[in-house]
């Protein structure tokens, strides 16, 4: 695939394959025919492409059509934190629906498509389709427990429970968009410098946790490639599980 060409997002919503990741439960065709037509646009861009800034005046929810993002926020000296990692079937930016974010950006990884929806018309929208609502905000409370496991790992979690952790839900997360074995490889754009930006840590310190965690399962982390051999063992290292991850029944 071209790296600037991303697959653009079909034309319907009732025909997008990533739609089952994104809604926590199945719409019908009416509901489908109002999300589309909230839909304003499609974007495409290439690596490092800034898609959307949540301190902008009235910023759009985006959804990830095809490849990884991040989000991000930089301090007045130049150091970056990465908040989290966007894959296809995420929606990017509901946190915001409500109140107005801080200095974030959202920058393309790799080459993404994505659909672009006007937080107005969502808000509207939410006001009269109860399966919207609930989807948002299963959406908002799993983002939440992520970021609970991100807080967590920073305060609490060594260089390489840290690292097992976040490679760990990744995979989970990878699988769940791509049923792929649990064992085999996973496409994995982040670098080095990604994980220590997320992970409060150097890039040399992920390097060296890295090599540290081969005992424990974890085989290759690097040049776009997870590769996770024992599961088992690495979850037992960092107290993985996956609970928060998986939706459950709301009322």
């Amino acid at each position: 695939m071209d790296e600037g060409q991303p697959p653009a997002p079909p034309a319907r919503c009732a025909d997008c394959g990533i739609r089952r990741l994104a809604m926590f439960r199945p719409f019908g065709p009416q509901q489908l025919a109002e999300v589309q037509r909230l839909r304003s646009a499609i974007r495409r861009a290439p690596p490092g492409t800034e898609l959307m800034r949540h301190s902008a005046h009235d910023a759009p929810l985006m959804t990830i059509y095809a490849g990884w993002a991040f989000s991000h926020t930089t301090s007045d000296d130049g150091a970056r934190q990465i908040l989290d990692f966007h894959l296809p079937g995420d929606l990017v930016g509901a946190e915001h629906l409500a109140v107005k974010g801080t200095d974030t950006l959202v920058e393309a990884l790799t080459a993404v498509s994505a659909c672009v929806f006007p937080r107005r018309k969502v808000l509207a929208e939410m006001e009269h389709n109860p399966a919207l609502s609930a989807s948002i905000a299963w959406l908002l409370a799993r983002d939440e427990a992520m970021l609970h496991e991100r807080l967590f790992s920073l305060g609490r979690r060594s260089a390489e429970e840290r690292l097992a952790h976040l490679a760990l839900e990744l995979a989970a997360r990878i699988r769940l968009r791509r049923r792929v074995d649990v064992g085999g490889p996973l496409p994995f754009p982040p670098t080095h410098r990604h994980l220590a930006d997320a992970l409060g840590l150097s890039a040399e310190a992920v390097s060296r946790a890295a090599t540290r965690l081969r005992a424990h399962g974890l085989e290759q982390i690097a040049r776009g490639v997870l590769i996770i051999r024992d599961p088992d063992r690495l979850a037992a290292l960092c107290g993985w599980r996956d609970e928060y991850l998986v939706p459950r029944e709301m009322l």
